[in-house]
């Protein structure tokens, strides 16, 4: 990792933090967040708003060069689940030109995932900007995050990839990530133990 960029452990971003953090979310899961409206900017002050509540987003790993946020490493209980996605579909839905449309859309998408069920933790959104990938930054908040996990006493990581997104799957196994569930879907459940 580069010796200017540093990690933070947070619980919500501040507002001037969260705006770029919400692109990298918005790159990170581009084709879900595509269902909700057709406004990115609108849909991208949604997400901005999800890394101060309590949703997927809230509680991460940040990376910092300087004051630019260039990365992020979202995280949480899987028994937390359903609360956390609550509180985001509430907030992405307030965005929704059409929200009863984007429900419907957004369920149909849901079948892209296996489920990766309540045990363990989560990693919701793990991304780092186009142009410090390659950099370290990637392993440097992924080894924060496990760790983070850790210290909550879960025992195993999990997380869904993009099945087309190879470079994503090979990093991920190159840390010890391993398929499980499903395979014939559009994202790839991955599992870690962390104990």
């Amino acid at each position: 990792m580069r010796d200017n960029a540093w990690l933070v452990e947070t619980a919500g971003l501040p507002p001037e933090h969260a705006a770029a953090a919400a692109e990298l979310a918005w790159l990170a899961f581009e084709d879900f967040y595509a269902h909700v409206a057709a406004s990115r900017e609108r849909l991208l002050v949604a997400i901005a708003r999800q890394f101060q509540a309590y949703s997927e987003l809230n509680q991460l790993v940040a990376a910092f060069e300087g004051s630019r946020v260039i990365g992020i490493g979202a995280y949480y209980d899987l028994r937390e689940t359903a609360a956390r996605q609550i509180e985001g579909m509430r907030l992405l839905l307030e965005a929704a030109e059409d929200p009863v449309a984007s429900s419907r859309a957004l369920r149909t998408f849901a079948r892209n995932f296996p489920p990766a069920g309540d045990v363990g933790g989560y990693i919701a959104r793990f991304s780092v900007a186009p142009d410090r990938r390659g950099t370290g930054i990637a392993q440097g908040m992924l080894d924060r995050v496990e760790s983070a996990l850790r210290g909550i006493g879960l025992g195993e990581a999990r997380l869904h990839v993009r099945q087309e997104n190879a470079r994503a799957i090979a990093f991920y196994r190159n840390q010890g990530y391993e398929p499980t569930g499903p395979r014939a879907l559009g994202y790839l459940l991955l599992r870690k133990p962390l104990m």
